[in-house]
């Protein structure tokens, strides 16, 4: 079981282990340390993951709502009047 680590910003996380192909690494580690945009290979990987769920949520509820505008309109009901009984 991954070991919870306590982060004020983000409350409770969890340690996960990934196997990373070495060229992504070398660009991973481009990215870190004072002249780098990220603190940390973990903070890197983070905003990675909440991206990539941001993106793929958006795609999901646009695949929804295009889904749901594709359903053929369903017919109104008359109202039946009252002479028509």
């Amino acid at each position: 079981m991954p070991t919870k680590i306590k982060n004020k910003k983000e409350g409770n996380m969890r340690i996960v282990t990934v196997s990373v192909p070495e060229a992504l690494l070398e660009t991973i580690h481009r990215l870190l340390g004072v002249e780098g945009i990220y603190p940390s290979r973990s903070e890197l990987i983070r905003c990675a993951v909440r991206e990539l769920l941001l993106k793929e949520l958006k795609r999901l509820k646009r695949e929804a709502q295009q889904q749901e505008d594709a359903k053929p309109a369903k017919p109104k009901k008359k109202k039946k009047k009252e002479n028509d009984k």
